[in-house]
């Protein structure tokens, strides 16, 4: 019984890989796939930009309060009031993430610095950087999705559609 189980599940995956009997692969011509795959990343940013840009509640879980102030720390240093947590204190915690939201925090402070801007260019640029960096790590995350759904489901199925569907509309995700 499983075995039949296995056929029909395997039988199926090969039909929704293939288009009037032919495998997609060869039925799209590789540029046409390339520019879906483009078209889909730009629009994927283009939706998690806008999210992240027009949000005007406030949610921040625990793990994301704790890496804005070890990034602080790290990009402003230890004088600079970030409130640090026993976890940091004792190094329990990844310094990976914090680092990338630091980046962002140095790019943004290194820009008004450039452009010898007013501390109201300076402030605005260290709220909307993060913002905007973590559009981008949203929508990678999204893209990866929708690849994944595309290689186990077949090019152009509904169900990679799906995954991607579910990142999207998910109320965590669109949170942040």
């Amino acid at each position: 019984m499983a075995d039949g189980i296995a056929t029909a599940s395997t039988k199926q995956m090969a039909h929704d890989q293939t288009q009037n009997g032919a495998p997609l692969d060869s039925v799209m011509h590789p540029d046409v796939d390339t520019q879906r795959s483009r078209d889909v990343l730009i629009a994927l940013i283009g939706l998690r930009l806008v999210n992240a840009l027009t949000l005007a509640t406030f949610f921040q879980p625990d793990e994301y309060y704790q890496a804005l102030e070890p990034a602080w720390r790290m990009t402003f240093g230890g004088q600079s009031g970030a409130w640090i947590t026993w976890e940091w204190d004792h190094q329990l915690r990844s310094a990976i993430y914090p680092s990338f939201i630091s980046g962002l925090y140095h790019l943004a402070n290194g820009t008004c610095w450039l452009l010898s801007g007013p501390p109201t260019l300076r402030t605005q640029l260290l709220i909307l950087l993060p913002k905007v960096g973590h559009a981008g790590l949203a929508a990678l995350t999204d893209y990866s999705a929708w690849q994944l759904g595309e290689r186990l489901y077949g090019r152009r199925s509904r169900k990679s559609s799906a995954m991607v569907g579910r990142e999207l509309v998910s109320l965590q995700r669109c949170l942040f």
